[in-house]
């Protein structure tokens, strides 16, 4: 491959790396109560779980 060449798939792994830490961080926000799990294969995000709890006051 040419330098260009490795440079666009560099570029294009960082980006895919910038979205899956971007999306990563979505889930952490917008989990009140619960869990995020991050599942990473060779040092790469590949999925990320996200589980919500949902309280109710026992007054109510």
């Amino acid at each position: 491959m040419k330098s260009n060449q490795l440079n666009a798939v560099s570029n294009a792994h960082a980006t895919a790396e910038q979205v899956a830490e971007a999306e990563v961080l979505r889930a952490i926000r917008d989990t009140a109560f619960g869990t995020v799990e991050i599942i990473v294969h060779q040092s790469r995000i590949v999925q990320i779980t996200r589980s919500e709890k949902v309280r109710f006051d026992k007054t109510a």
